[in-house]
């Protein structure tokens, strides 16, 4: 490898870093904010190392991929960064948008499945999922209207998506009242169904972004066994209303630490220069 550059090749490293400089400005001003530098290093690094390895052709190629990774990776940026960023506080603010997600949305669905008898379960479910979505996006993580809506119906089909063929399948249609052992099954499954769409939501980038599903069905399952045991404890107290919050709270309680993970565990500069 040469450790000496000719006055060709300085030039087209100074041209290179120049407008690699003006085109990084297509990323976001948040991202470029705490990024723009080390990525003017890394490409000059690069570019340096092109030249010294394979001249000008070498430097070439590097633009190559550099065009199209930067192309990509700026408008997976400008969909997902600023939305995405993990607010302060967000263990306690996810606690409590379960919390009063899950209690408002049951009582909400409580009144709306008075409609039709039949599928007041059906109604009830969507009612309290769409009130949770909303509560999570939009006032906990602090979405964009766009993955604010993306997140809610995430949220909303993945409570249907398992649970409720599995529902059809041993009660038919409309479903009837489930064992107790067959109860637990649809919950684990409505647990999975949601992380599993609430999983795909996610950025890209998140790393390990996997573990939300096992996370989110520890956490309906830990909330379906908290009401139940206050429900049978203490039912004049808890029967209504109250076991909804705390149900929430459980959920909020097992998912919190996971998504935090999450959404400080995105590696925001993977893509953006290729070697």
């Amino acid at each position: 490898m040469r450790d000496l550059m000719n006055s060709v090749e300085q030039k087209s490293l100074e041209y290179s870093i120049q407008a690699y400089r003006r085109m990084v400005r297509v990323y976001p001003k948040q991202f470029l904010g705490q990024f723009e530098e080390p990525l003017l290093q890394a490409f000059g690094d690069l570019a340096r190392r092109a030249l010294r390895s394979g001249g000008v052709l070498r430097l070439i190629l590097l633009w190559m991929g550099v065009l199209r990774d930067l192309g990509v990776s700026a408008i997976r940026e400008h969909l997902n960064v600023s939305p995405w960023i993990c607010p302060p506080h967000v263990r306690l603010r996810w606690i409590v948008a379960c919390m009063f997600g899950f209690g408002i949305g049951g009582i909400l669905g409580d009144r709306l499945g008075m409609i039709s008898v039949p599928f007041s379960g059906q109604i009830r479910s969507f009612a309290l999922m769409v009130i949770l979505g909303l509560f999570q996006s939009a006032w906990a993580l602090r979405l964009s209207g766009k993955d604010v809506l993306r997140w809610t119906l995430a949220t909303t089909i993945g409570c249907f998506a398992l649970a409720l063929p599995f529902r059809f399948l041993l009660n038919g249609f409309p479903p009837n009242r489930l064992s107790s052992a067959n109860e637990m099954v649809f919950v684990a499954l409505l647990g999975a169904g949601i992380g599993l769409l609430q999983f795909l939501v996610f950025p890209r980038n998140a790393v390990n972004a996997w573990r939300w599903i096992p996370a989110t069905v520890s956490g309906v399952l830990g909330g379906y066994f908290a009401s139940l045991g206050l429900v049978y404890t203490w039912s004049s107290l808890f029967r209504y209303g109250l076991v909804l919050f705390i149900g929430g709270a459980v959920l909020g309680v097992f998912t919190c630490f996971s998504l935090e993970s999450i959404l400080r565990s995105r590696g925001d500069t993977e893509g953006a220069i290729e070697s």
